[in-house]
């Protein structure tokens, strides 16, 4: 609700079902059509949730509020069409070189766009009849498999220095866990505030362990691994700036408001550059092999040669 106190007097706007508001308040900005009257006029915001909320407040103009839609609207549209695109192109990579590695990539791709499709509120757009119970368990169902397809990829990428290490069953065990956070989430008898506590612990377990999964590969001399960790690290960089901006040391702005967008699709795009590290590092490996290989032959057929 919105309370409105001007000339001593209160009027409370209210903006629509409970429902609606919890809904919206979490995913989507709600929008309150105003008439403010020439003098001093004071507003009170009264804001409920059963999650944690930041609530910030812009008063707009009718035309400036469409003109900021529309760049939201374009920059998600951006957005989720680079991400497509990028798991589109490397299917195509995957059909051509059978690498387990892109089949991994193309997973953790589509569910990272599933799940931050789902926690930007596009899905409002799509579905806004949908319930505000459907939407929370949608949001934390799609966070499973983000989950297991990190740590999936992470196991897939850097397996040949991490195979069979301590790193490789960390990695399993968050996934297994991930697992677990998507099958809880599909129970509607589990209440959302149980299931998203330890999701958040899993959440932070996992980014921290494929990262340092990510240094460790690299510091054993895995030329491909310097690729995944700085990937890995753009997008921390932009969940630091989320963080920063909602305790408020940073302002709210284009960049701070949509840092995990942007921290994502460097994140990929880097990806994107390590698994064809990693291909032409197989390449010139298998390359060596063969000439090693060939070389053999030909000291056998010399040796054969001289014998006859």
């Amino acid at each position: 609700h919105v309370y409105v106190v001007r000339g001593g007097q209160v009027q409370m706007h209210a903006l629509g079902a409970a429902e609606r508001l919890a809904m919206e308040s979490r995913f989507m900005r709600p929008v309150l059509p105003l008439r403010i009257e020439a003098g001093e006029t004071d507003f009170y915001f009264e804001v409920r949730s059963d999650t944690s909320i930041q609530f910030t407040s812009d008063f707009l103009t009718p035309d400036a509020y469409q003109e900021r839609r529309e760049v939201m609207l374009a920059l998600h549209g951006g957005f989720f069409g680079a991400l497509f695109l990028m798991a589109f192109y490397n299917l195509f990579v995957y059909l051509s070189t059978r690498e387990p590695s892109y089949r991994s990539y193309i997973t953790y791709a589509l569910s990272a766009f599933l799940y931050l499709f789902s926690q930007s509120g596009m899905l409002l757009m799509f579905a806004p009849g949908v319930s505000a119970g459907f939407v929370m368990r949608f949001h934390l169902v799609m966070l499973g498999p983000y989950i297991v397809f990190m740590c999936l990829f992470g196991r897939s990428f850097l397996a040949p220095v991490l195979r069979k290490t301590w790193w490789d069953r960390a990695l399993f065990v968050i996934m297994v866990a991930g697992a677990l956070i998507m099958a809880a989430g599909l129970v509607p008898s589990i209440p959302f505030s149980s299931i998203a506590r330890p999701a958040s612990v899993v959440v932070l377990l996992s980014l921290t362990l494929v990262f340092s999964a990510g240094i460790a590969a690299w510091l054993r001399g895995y030329r491909p691994a310097r690729y995944y960790a700085i990937s890995l690290g753009a997008f921390a960089a932009g969940a630091m700036l989320l963080a920063l901006r909602q305790l408020g040391v940073l302002p709210h702005n284009l960049l701070t408001s949509h840092a995990i967008q942007f921290g994502t699709l460097a994140e990929m795009a880097l990806l994107a550059f390590a698994l064809s590290d990693r291909i032409n590092l197989l390449r010139i490996d298998s390359q060596a092999r063969m000439e090693e290989v060939l070389r053999a032959n030909a000291e056998l057929e010399r040796s054969g040669a001289k014998y006859r």
